[in-house]
């Protein structure tokens, strides 16, 4: 096999193992598999709610901006990920799915990002996978994130068994934090082994 790839040189291979698992030299995480059950994860903190879009364009403007300003800030990063289609966003709005984080700062209840999780399955694990969840620059630094999963997770609707899973890149040290604080745990990583 290595004959096939050699015109290409790769540098790493890319492999799936257990989070935790000790990495050879060299080795790094591409992304983490985050995820839990419902009822495990940390109850809703009462910070924030979650609320229908009236507007599902205001949803598709505000992830368009948001990676912009991630392409500003944190290029690097921004090469790694991708912002949810717009056509999804308003699918998972048609279905329900797709909700405002609304929060109060410095008094006044403003929206502050928005959360959606659908059906779907990393590898062999099926659940509800988070597919986007964005809060704006301007209110980083709150927890908003931690708290927008907690309060997914808390819905009445949902099967407490079910899992809510994701990935996240190795290098949203954010949203990785945020998972941790939802209750979700890193369950596998993705990681890219040197061939030299």
């Amino acid at each position: 096999m290595t004959a096939e790839w050699a015109s290409f040189a790769p540098r790493h291979f890319r492999t799936l193992v257990a989070a935790g698992a000790a990495l050879p030299n060299g080795a790094h995480v591409d992304m983490t598999v985050f995820a839990a059950r419902y009822r495990d994860m940390a109850p809703a903190d009462g910070r924030l709610t979650l609320v229908p879009f009236v507007d599902v364009e205001e949803a598709v403007g505000m992830v368009a901006a948001r990676y912009e300003e991630l392409a500003r800030t944190q290029p690097t990063l921004a090469r790694n990920i991708s912002a949810a289609d717009a056509d999804d966003l308003r699918r998972w709005h048609n279905e329900g799915r797709l909700r405002a984080i609304r929060a109060a700062v410095e008094g006044i209840e403003r929206t502050v990002g928005l959360f959606t999780s659908a059906p779907g399955s990393v590898e062999w694990i099926d659940g509800d996978e988070v597919n986007e969840e964005v809060v704006l620059h301007a209110f980083n630094g709150n927890g908003f994130a931690a708290s927008a999963q907690k309060v997914w997770a808390a819905r009445p609707d949902l099967d407490p068994d079910r899992l809510l899973i994701g990935t996240i890149d190795g290098l949203n040290a954010a949203s990785r934090r945020s998972a941790q604080r939802a209750g979700r745990e890193a369950i596998l990583n993705y990681v890219f082994v040197p061939l030299c």
